[in-house]
Order: structure tokens, then C-alpha cells, then sequence
């Protein structure tokens, strides 16, 4: 192969790969997938966690997506199936979970510099 057509390859490609590597490097992340308990209605979930959306996709510079969760059940499936990041659960949920999936807490409420959680058992009278 002639030298010169050699370098005109090498130079072609090498041009290409400077021009694409811009689109490259701007190109944004993909979203985390935020996944909620169904603790109310969808509508009033979305709302009452927006201000934590925006806070995390500011803090990450990233951007978020949020799911409510229709059942309990399927925060473990989706971890499984890695089509969620981060899921917000109570504390029981949270347990069971990691009987069966590797994860951590991300965040846990402190106070004092102590963790903190309190809950309460009920039974009816007649039982």
C-alpha cells in the first residue's frame, strides 16, 4: 500500500474520531431509577418527593426518574432485574429485602448521632 494513502487513511480516521469525541463526552448520563413505596396515591407520592428529586439530580448532576411502586412486592423483582437504582422503603421492607439482595442504606434517619426508628405494634382488644 502506497504511504501516502496510508497516511490519508490514518488521518481520515483520526479526524473522525477527534470530530465524534464531543458528542461523546457531552453526552448525559442515563437517568438513576428512583423507585417509591405506595405509601399514598401515586399523584401525592410524586409530589411529596419532588423536592427530593431535584435535590439529588442537582447534588449528582444526573437526572432522576421516579416510580411509585404498585405493590410491595415488586421493589424486589425490579432491584432483581436492575430496572431500579435506589428505592425508598420502610424499614421492614427494607429487612427482608436484604435477606435476599445484596444493597445498602443510603440514607437512615440519625438523631443525636444515633440511628432512630421508632414504630408501634397493635392488636385488637378482643384478641
Amino acid at each position: 500500500m502506497n504511504i501516502n494513502i496510508l497516511k490519508k487513511h490514518v488521518l481520515f480516521w483520526a479526524a473522525f474520531c477527534c470530530l465524534c469525541l464531543p458528542a461523546v463526552v457531552n453526552a448525559a448520563p442515563p437517568p438513576l431509577r428512583l423507585l417509591l413505596i405506595p405509601m399514598k396515591s401515586p399523584t401525592r407520592m410524586y409530589k411529596d418527593f419532588l423536592p427530593l428529586k431535584h435535590y439529588l439530580e442537582q447534588r449528582l448532576r444526573r437526572p432522576l426518574l421516579l416510580k411509585v411502586a404498585r405493590r410491595n412486592s415488586e421493589i424486589a423483582a425490579l432491584f432483581r432485574e436492575k430496572k431500579i437504582d435506589i428505592a425508598f422503603v420502610c424499614p421492614t421492607l427494607y429487612c427482608t429485602l436484604t435477606k435476599s439482595l445484596p444493597m445498602s442504606p443510603l440514607v437512615k434517619l440519625r438523631l443525636n448521632g444515633r440511628d432512630y426508628y421508632r414504630s408501634v405494634l397493635v392488636v385488637r382488644d378482643d384478641s
